[in-house]
């Protein structure tokens, strides 16, 4: 689609003779030829780009060898107007269908009277300005008897069955019911197959047939009662079948086509091209939930989607969860979801010496200052002070956890001995350093820095961005609330990510995991020169990857 409208457009102008004509005909023919496969995106046409070219090449073989040099200056003029309204998306997709790419030849041509004599039926009748053929042979359903094809609408012929008996047969045609809606396209996929949808309304809710290139292929429904989580990361740990963050999504139930009166095995292109049109049904979930126990191979299936990476595939609740209920049968999730296995570092298990060298201060020693010209203050990062009896930094450490904002974020609301028991351990975690961060010296946060590769985030790292031996983390917590804003957090931490840099010419990458839903938190990151990667799941939370490197960071942040 051009986005200039008037680049397209041409002068008005005669052909010198019969190859000057010729010549702007071979352009013109072109540039139709080529925009082939832009305009069945830009109308999203049930046909393929070689439908298209086929059509367009028919109408300017006509106009190769027309003999009047005038009508086709004329013609030639009229297609120009036709490709740049096309391309400028100003038609609608009747006039391409039908105007464009209609063979007046293939459409007997018939009056008002022979219309109306034969009678029509205008549910299986097509627009006439689209030119395509109406109903299919009736060979396509096995439809017989007296039944013929003109009767039987193949998109409402959903079922045929055979009743044998000892002296007759009789044969019947399963309709669905009068508000049956449309067709629509879903997809086109890569072979140039059509799978289009048909709803109707069943006993029970909404039914949906997958019909691919008039073939039916498999329906499904759409139970709003059964919700289910996909959480992989909260398997084996106290979130397990408890997580709220993440999304919870109707279960959708596939199945054989109503024809079928027995379990019938799918075939696997027919399940991708059904996977294909959910996916495109509901590309605003993150996965579908879906049952295929109805299948006389679903087993088969299942363990094949399992080994690739489109589907996760679960014949039990593991990772799948429901408010009181069980996944039924053999259940595939398709779709990409963000959870995955939660399995933390062994350098947490007690007593493993960590590879990277922990940097001990002396309590509450102060480990960096820095002096903000715009506003005259220093912000100042110290070591945690002991926690012997109740020191300056547990108070501040104790007020915080327990003001709702923060425990909100971090969930550690407690008694002073229940937050000195959270710093013993942190003490105790060679990996980690506990830090207080003051402003102009009023205390206002706390920081924990640790090291990336021996941390419970690093098993969720992109696999082509892997925890370097010296990448830094930071956990921060903004207790006072009036530094939340007023422009503080810009100078905060960027200080810090400089400090941290500085700390150790090794490390090359800052990064952080806060939670994806604090819009405040991510604010930090933004205005900190941080870039988001990845968003992934832990047991506890959705998390957004944020990363800051060394090299991005000194050319590009500013500094004050």
């Amino acid at each position: 689609m051009s986005t200039i409208p008037a680049r397209l457009a041409q002068a008005t102008r005669r052909s010198l003779n019969r190859e000057d004509a010729r010549a702007r005909i071979r352009s013109a023919y072109r540039d139709w030829y080529r925009s082939a496969p832009e305009i069945c995106s830009l109308y999203a046409l049930s046909v393929s780009p070689a439908h298209v070219r086929h059509s367009i090449r028919q109408k300017f073989d006509e106009l190769m060898w027309s003999a009047d040099l005038r009508q086709t200056d004329v013609q030639l003029l009229k297609w120009r107007q036709d490709y740049q309204e096309t391309m400028n998306c100003w038609k609608q997709v009747d006039h391409v269908m039908g105007i464009l790419l209609e063979n007046p030849a293939a459409r007997p041509r018939r009056t008002f009277l022979e219309k109306f004599y034969e009678g029509r039926d205008e549910d299986a009748s097509r627009p006439a300005a689209t030119g395509i053929a109406g109903p299919l042979s009736e060979n396509r359903f096995g439809v017989k008897g007296s039944m013929a094809s003109e009767d039987v609408d193949p998109i409402k012929a959903l079922a045929f069955e055979e009743h044998s008996s000892a002296n007759s047969q009789v044969f019947g045609v399963c309709y669905f019911e009068s508000h049956l809606n449309s067709p629509q396209l879903i997809v086109v996929l890569p072979d140039g197959a059509n799978l289009t949808s048909v709803k109707s309304k069943r006993p029970g809710g909404q039914l949906t047939l997958f019909v691919l290139d008039e073939s039916p292929i498999a329906e499904f429904t759409v139970n709003d009662e059964k919700k289910f989580a996909f959480d992989l990361s909260s398997v084996g740990t106290p979130f397990e079948g408890v997580t709220k963050h993440v999304p919870r999504y109707s279960l959708v139930t596939l199945q054989p086509p109503s024809s079928s009166t027995s379990p019938t095995p799918i075939s696997l292109a027919d399940l991708w091209a059904a996977a294909y049109g959910l996916f495109t049904l509901y590309h605003e979930q993150e996965y579908i939930p879906t049952s295929i126990s109805a299948f006389q191979n679903a087993q088969e299936v299942a363990e094949y989607l399992s080994s690739t990476t489109s589907t996760r595939f679960s014949t039990s609740t593991m990772g799948l969860s429901g408010k009181e209920q069980e996944p039924p049968g053999i259940t595939i999730i398709i779709g990409f979801p963000l959870s995955a296995p939660f399995s933390p570092p062994s350098t947490h298990s007690p007593g493993r010496k960590t590879s990277s060298p922990n940097i001990l201060y002396a309590p509450e020693s102060l480990i960096k200052e820095k002096f903000c010209i715009d506003d005259g203050v220093t912000d100042a990062l110290y070591n945690y002070q002991s926690t012997d009896g109740v020191s300056r930094h547990l108070a501040a450490f104790h007020k915080w956890h327990n003001d709702p904002r923060v425990n909100k974020a971090w969930q550690e609301q407690g008694t002073v001995d229940t937050h000195r028991r959270y710093i013993e351990t942190m003490y105790a975690d060679p990996h980690a350093i506990p830090c207080m961060y003051s402003w102009d010296g009023e205390l206002f946060g706390y920081i924990e820095i640790n090291y990336t590769k021996e941390d419970h985030v690093a098993t969720f790292l992109p696999s082509d961005q892997p925890a370097g031996d010296w990448d830094r983390g930071i956990h921060i917590l903004v207790g006072e609330d009036k530094f939340l804003g007023g422009g503080r957090s810009k100078i905060w931490i960027r200080s810090l990510v400089h400090y941290l840099l500085l700390n150790d010419p090794r490390t090359s990458r800052i990064l952080g995991e806060p939670d994806a839903g604090n819009p405040n938190v991510l604010r930090v990151a933004d205005v900190g020169g941080f870039y988001r990667p990845i968003l992934f799941d832990f047991p506890y939370k959705r998390s957004l990857l944020v990363f800051q490197n060394r090299e991005k960071f000194f050319k590009m942040t500013e500094l004050r």
